[in-house]
């Protein structure tokens, strides 16, 4: 197992250079180790720059933290280039830096620092030896971290100084030590009168994210071995406490980096490239976890330790009941679906082609219940609703209208809305809704076909744009029967109105004989994940936000709403929470009163991404089916929800 842990080494290092190389992150040094740089896609530059944001910055903070001499040692450092920048940074620093890797790695390292002058000068009278390399700063030694007595020996012989204030760092490493092994580690660390323990490393790894996760590292025969037994930010927290460490905090990826790294610098890594992948973004920022143990001069130290050192005490949730059906060529996400009659239908999206190979969906599927699955019964090509976000808003029983979406992150599609027809053939109509929209372009929009007075009318409410604008207006278009009297109306944007965001969702309340009311749901704003809920009166085209009872509702988005009997229900999406992502939540919009369901236990053969996905209200308005979803989690691989999910209503609240 232990080439299949070096090969962690190699592939990190790899994502890391491709980072650099794009400008997510400096590293001079790393280039040194690694030659090729293969282009990696923007999701996994973010998750590495992120990573490297919160490392450098907790090292700086320690670094800064102690004037007088210092020492790190860093477990499983790879070809880490840590000391190389705190060097470069600081040619007089006074620290002694330990790195501890197997003899292979070891080995690598050693040779690439002897072959490059870049390296060696920042080394300084270096001894070559059988336990590594030792200089009178930098210690690159070779052991099997298995061996805790061994460990112990090697760092006694090099003139560990067990009195000295001295961070440990464990990036994504002891995981892949048998548990009680890495344990063992955590207990020789605490021995160390001023000390911490810094860990980088993954967890939830029984969601529908965490089960991909764990199967990835499995398949790599280097397996994720603690993250089971320690599965959560509390669990961390206790492992250390439990090892005889006297303070210990821990929070997600995600709220580390918002902490630690300038809000100006995040934004810059965002416009780096193109990119609309928020969501997964979120699932993996919270699927790992930042610890620090700490005691005696070093208690306290980052301004992490003493954020996150309170146990949380979550109420518990019950459990959503569904079941899991199979649905033929559903596997995308980003689509859109609609009832026609009897049937669903379903267009665009990212997802598995006919033909073999992932890409945009050129196709739109009929499918019919048979009374056991969703089976195909038409299929037709169609280049017109090859997008991703778009949205498809019923009229009628066979008429929609299309608007938005994109072909890419750079390319939206769809800027005037178009009514579409299916005929009994199964052809389509296409006709613009008004003669003129200037409205931006936009996609992860939300749309409703609602009632003004006696007028079917289209209303869009935010989105986001190419040069990644976060829209917050309100605007409609009344469905006249002649389209030269159908105009596009903007609400005034000085009136009381829900914050820009996208990645929302929007329901309609019907009022009977009045006019309807639109109903939209959290999002991704500006500053994160929403948890509020406006609605928008037809009549008075005024917005007004619902106030709810108790808790209040769960911060949301890239989920999907319906409205049932005065009821708004909620289901999927993502936050910034690491261990609250959102189930499906039953909001009662007369008295503000919200009850949130966890989801079930899932397993590797039936695990669901309730993110991208689409939901169908059934037709007698007793059952909710989830449609498709998924996305691309990371350096994990693309994951599609391979069944369909039946919620009945009668067993929520």
């Amino acid at each position: 197992m232990t080439l299949q842990i070096e090969g962690t080494n190699d592939s990190s290092c790899l994502s890391k250079l491709s980072a650099v190389s794009t400008g997510y992150f400096n590293d001079e040094f790393l280039c040194h180790f690694v030659q090729k740089c293969p282009r990696r896609a923007p999701l996994i530059h973010l998750g590495y720059s992120v990573r490297a944001a919160i490392v450098n910055a907790l090292v700086d903070k320690f670094v800064s933290q102690c004037t007088s001499l210092k020492q790190i040692v860093s477990l499983g450092a790879g070809f880490d280039t840590l000391y190389f920048k705190l060097r470069k940074k600081n040619p007089n620093i006074n620290i002694v830096y330990f790195e501890l890797d197997l003899p292979r790695v070891v080995k690598k390292k050693i040779l690439c620092i002897q072959q490059s002058k870049v390296l060696s000068d920042h080394v300084e009278e270096f001894v070559e030896s059988d336990d590594g390399l030792v200089s009178k700063q930098y210690r690159l030694l070779a052991t099997d971290l298995r061996d805790t007595e061994a460990v112990r020996k090697l760092l006694y012989k090099h003139d560990l100084d067990w009195n000295l204030p001295t961070l440990f760092l464990s990036e994504c490493a002891i995981t892949y030590l048998e548990e009680e092994r890495s344990t063992r580690l955590i207990k020789l660390a605490s021995e160390f009168e001023n000390a911490t323990f810094v860990t980088y490393e993954q967890i939830h790894p029984d969601d529908g994210f965490g089960l991909v996760m764990v199967r990835h590292f499995a398949a790599l025969q280097s397996p994720l071995m603690s993250v089971r037994l320690h599965p959560s930010l509390d669990h961390q927290k206790q492992r250390y406490i439990d090892q005889n460490w006297k303070h210990c905090s821990s929070t997600s990826a995600l709220e580390a980096y918002k902490d630690l790294v300038p809000e100006a610098e995040r934004y810059r890594v965002l416009c780096l490239e193109p990119f609309d992948e928020w969501e997964e973004f979120h699932l993996k920022c919270v699927h790992y976890a930042v610890t620090i143990a700490s005691q005696g001069s070093l208690s306290n130290w980052s301004p992490l330790c003493q954020k996150y050192n309170i146990p949380k005490d979550l109420p518990q949730k019950p459990e959503l009941r569904w079941e899991l059906v199979e649905a033929e060529n559903t596997s995308r996400y980003g689509h859109c679906t609609v009832l026609l009659k009897d049937h669903l239908m379903l267009v665009g999206g990212f997802g598995v082609r006919r033909k073999g190979g992932h890409g945009r969906m050129q196709d739109i599927v009929w499918l019919k219940w048979n009374g056991s699955k969703w089976e195909v019964t038409h299929q037709v090509e169609s280049s017109e609703v090859a997008s991703m976000y778009s949205t498809w808003t019923p009229m009628s029983e066979c008429s929609y209208i299309v608007y938005g979406g994109r072909k890419s992150p750079t390319l939206g599609v769809n800027e005037c809305p178009k009514i579409v027809t299916v005929q009994s053939d199964w052809k389509m109509n296409f006709e613009p809704v008004v003669e003129k929209c200037d409205r931006t372009a936009r996609w992860r929009h939300s749309s409703v076909v609602a009632k003004k007075g006696n007028v079917e009318t289209f209303v869009v409410f935010g989105g986001r744009t190419c040069n990644l604008e976060i829209l917050g207006d309100t605007w409609m278009v009344q469905l006249h029967s002649d389209v030269k009297e159908r105009r596009v109306s903007i609400l005034p944007t000085e009136q009381e109105q829900p914050c820009a965001r996208f990645s929302h969702s929007a329901a309609v309340l019907s009022k009977g004989s009045g006019s309807d009311e639109m109903w939209i749901s959290g999002g991704l704003g500006a500053k994160g994940p929403l948890g509020d809920v406006w609605c928008l009166d037809l009549t008075t085209e005024q917005w007004k936000q619902l106030a709810p009872a108790g808790t209040g509702i769960t911060p949301r988005f890239g989920h999907s709403s319906s409205i049932v009997s005065h009821s708004l229900v909620m289901v999927g999406g993502v936050n910034h929470q690491d261990s609250c992502q959102p189930g499906v939540a039953v909001l009662n919009l007369q008295t503000g009163c919200c009850v949130e369901y966890q989801l079930p236990g899932m397993s590797p053969g039936k695990s669901m991404l309730l993110i991208n996905h689409s939901h169908i209200l059934s037709s007698n308005k007793k059952d909710i089916w989830i449609i498709g979803g998924g996305g691309n989690c990371f350096s994990f691989g693309t994951f599609f929800n391979s069944h369909s999910a039946l919620i009945k209503l009668e067993d929520l609240c």
